[in-house]
């Protein structure tokens, strides 16, 4: 899957990977469970996946679904721009497969804001 989300290779990795380690919580999700509702601002605002994938999707106004990317194993699940913003998610994320995924609290992320701006 190699460049499939290349926005990837502009994250640092290793500090999303070890503050989910440190910080996180094992959470285990189902085929078709929500890691996110559109329209939620979320309490569980970042997670990084151990196992499976997750897939992003909005809804149309005629009520179509539409896939619009996907997370895979050993990379950050979130809506980034509603956590950064603090504003309500404009997609669904969904797993996709049963999965595995260390969730941070909204709390813990906003702190590491307020510390380090270049975070943004």
């Amino acid at each position: 899957m190699a460049n499939f989300n290349p926005y990837i290779d502009k994250i640092d990795m290793d500090f999303w990977r070890e503050l989910c380690a440190k910080e996180g919580k094992l959470c285990l999700y189902k085929k078709g469970d929500y890691f996110l509702h559109c329209g939620d601002i979320t309490r569980n605002v970042w997670g990084f996946i151990k196992k499976g994938y997750f897939k992003y999707s909005v809804t149309d106004s005629e009520g179509n679904t539409h896939i619009t990317g996907f997370s895979f194993c050993d990379t950050p699940l979130g809506d980034y721009s509603s956590l950064v913003l603090k504003t309500p998610a404009v997609t669904d994320i969904i797993a996709a497969t049963d999965a595995e995924v260390l969730v941070c609290n909204r709390n813990i992320v906003d702190e590491l804001f307020e510390k380090d701006f270049k975070l943004h």
